[in-house]
């Protein structure tokens, strides 16, 4: 799957136009589905499954769908050993021909334990990448994959000719609010610099559940709002690029717009000529029209 870039098929570096996050659903019913719907409408092409163990029901979706799911591991603190080693193996040999690459967490420090199980997952299964956020650029991740990396930070990286893993932010753009401005800078660069491979936003849904308010009226709830005394972050749990519901979130749209795959430039307007340029890894354009008007003369 990876050499000194992430590839597809051994020919060019992939863009993961990606974006991450905990599992969260105002009903009990599983909608996994149209989560994955609105993720391929808006060019989504890879996601963080949780970190927590759920249903499978995503990585039968991304199977059918082909979609690359990342797995972040229930990796510890270092000193419980046992249950860090428990926590990754599961995933690997549990799903052993599911898609994408394998994560040891973040946030979570570093040691001996993280540099043990990097070496147990490519022991185990060598075809599959693995990353630690907190490795940074060690030998125990194939992934530079840091989170909120600056534009400075990412061109720096970009212009290394010396480099021997792609930078793939792990957390960025963090889509809380009103939210995802200075994306373009962003994707200006990651398709720049061949060893500048996207990044997974933070995050995809935003996580409240049904509830009622003081006056009887049903909204999405968070941190404040079930009682006084529970210690509460307060929206910071809806930072997602579509709601509860799975309805878009205004910013989704200039997410769509950048992860787009299917580019168009002017050559020779006076002759009606443009320039069409294919992102897609293997598919053509042979089942797209596209349709253009002159908005001013």
């Amino acid at each position: 799957m990876y050499k000194e870039i992430i590839d597809i098929d051994g020919t060019k570096a992939a863009f993961l136009r990606a974006a991450g996050g905990e599992s969260s659903s105002p009903v009990v019913t599983p909608n996994g589905l149209a989560a994955f719907g609105v993720a391929f409408l808006s060019n989504l092409m890879a996601m963080i499954k949780p970190r927590l163990a759920t249903g499978g029901q995503e990585y039968g979706l991304a199977s059918e769908y082909a979609k690359r799911v990342g797995r972040s591991l229930n990796t510890v603190k270092d000193w419980l050993r046992n249950l860090e080693a428990k926590g990754m193996i599961h995933p690997i040999q549990g799903a052993p021909s599911k898609p994408g690459a394998v994560a040891l967490g973040n946030e979570a420090g570093d040691g001996e334990n993280f540099t043990q199980c990097y070496e147990w997952i490519k022991n185990e299964d060598p075809s599959r990448a693995c990353q630690y956020e907190q490795a940074r650029q060690k030998e125990h991740t194939d992934i530079f994959c840091p989170m909120y990396y600056g534009y400075e930070g990412m061109e720096a990286y970009g212009k290394r000719t010396d480099a021997t893993k792609p930078l793939i932010q792990c957390e960025y753009a963090h889509a809380m609010g009103n939210s995802i401005g200075g994306f373009k800078e962003y994707w200006d660069l990651i398709r720049k610099y061949p060893n500048l491979q996207g990044g997974f936003i933070w995050d995809f849904v935003d996580q409240s559940i049904r509830w009622k308010n003081r006056n009887g009226v049903e909204i999405y709830g968070y941190g404040g709002d079930f009682n006084r005394f529970d210690g509460s972050d307060n929206n910071f749990c809806d930072n997602g690029l579509i709601s509860p519901d799975r309805v878009p979130n205004p910013h989704m749209y200039e997410v769509g717009h950048f992860y787009q795959n299917i580019w168009t430039t002017p050559e020779d307007l006076s002759k009606g000529e443009i320039n069409v340029y294919n992102e897609n890894f293997f598919r053509d354009l042979s089942a797209y029209y596209m349709e253009w008007q002159v908005l001013k003369n």
